[in-house]
């Protein structure tokens, strides 16, 4: 049985599907044609927002995915990714979230309108604050009483083979290798957020012990969310002009926005559909645990 993820939050877990045994059939159909559309999860597009479609074969069985082979006689993939947006796989990936209208899906009308705009190639909402751009950002977006701050851009420690896959955005942004593929403000204190509404974000992270007065040496986040979907964080990371990073979902930390462009301030940097901006909070310490 093939379980289908749509890979489209930072911090929640994704939304996920089930094929058909008639869908299973259409699917190998389509990659025996064109056994490109086989690609490793690693291969993504790294942004907030669609980032394509991951396949899992939940246990083997005898549909015809278990049973086939590639014409070098291996045996098809058991978790692999498809949809990116090459022109290979746009018509796949059509199809694919074209079936995740069904009972048991997880994947809304919003969602899968979302999806599709993206894989054919329509910008998401761009606009990333209501914050007067008339005004300068104070120097990376941090308080200006945070004169001393923790800063440590270790992209490589949590883009392991063995970590990139098991730490979100508030995993990186806590720094800490909590290996908890969906941490949440407030889960590790005891207190877990729950919804998306300024108050609950502030209740989680308080609870998980960041405050929204720095002290020296602190740790800084930044904390955005996708109205009504999902939540992502940011933290600093270095001096300026360039001194914010992050890690959208399961994909690679990086210090670049949707844009591409380095991040100097989470609060006018591209951030896709993550529109609503929550503050900025501090730790005192290297590291916050966070489950």
């Amino acid at each position: 049985m093939l379980c289908v993820e749509l890979d489209i939050y930072s911090g929640r877990p994704n939304p996920e599907w089930r094929l058909s045994a008639k869908e299973e059939q259409e699917l190998l159909n389509r990659v025996m044609d064109e056994p490109t559309l086989l690609t490793p999860v690693s291969h993504s597009t790294g942004k907030l927002g669609y980032r394509g479609l991951i396949i899992k074969l939940e246990k083997d069985d005898d549909g015809p995915w278990s049973r086939t082979r590639l014409s070098s006689g291996r045996a098809l993939p058991h978790y692999f990714r498809i949809g990116g947006i090459t022109n290979d796989t746009i018509d796949t990936a059509l199809w694919l979230i074209e079936s995740s209208q069904q009972i048991d899906s997880e994947v809304n009308d919003y969602l899968r309108d979302v999806a599709q705009k993206s894989i054919q190639f329509e910008p998401l909402l761009s606009k990333t604050s209501d914050r007067d751009e008339s005004q300068p950002p104070q120097p990376n977006g941090v308080s200006l009483s945070c004169v001393y701050n923790y800063i440590w851009a270790n992209y490589s420690l949590f883009n392991s083979s063995a970590r990139i896959g098991v730490n979100n955005c508030y995993c990186f942004g806590a720094n800490h290798l909590a290996n908890s593929r969906y941490a949440l403000p407030g889960r590790y204190g005891g207190r877990p957020a729950l919804n998306l509404s300024a108050a609950e974000m502030a209740a989680g992270l308080a609870a998980d012990g960041w405050l929204e007065q720095c002290t020296t040496n602190t740790l800084s986040l930044a904390c955005v969310v996708w109205p009504g979907q999902d939540y992502h964080f940011y933290r600093l990371v270095g001096t300026s002009p360039y001194g914010w990073g992050h890690k959208p979902g399961a994909t690679a930390a990086k210090g670049t926005d949707n844009a591409g462009n380095h991040i100097s301030n989470p609060e006018t940097c591209n951030r896709g559909p993550y529109t609503s901006f929550y503050g900025y909070w501090y730790h005192n310490n290297t590291t916050s645990y966070v489950s």
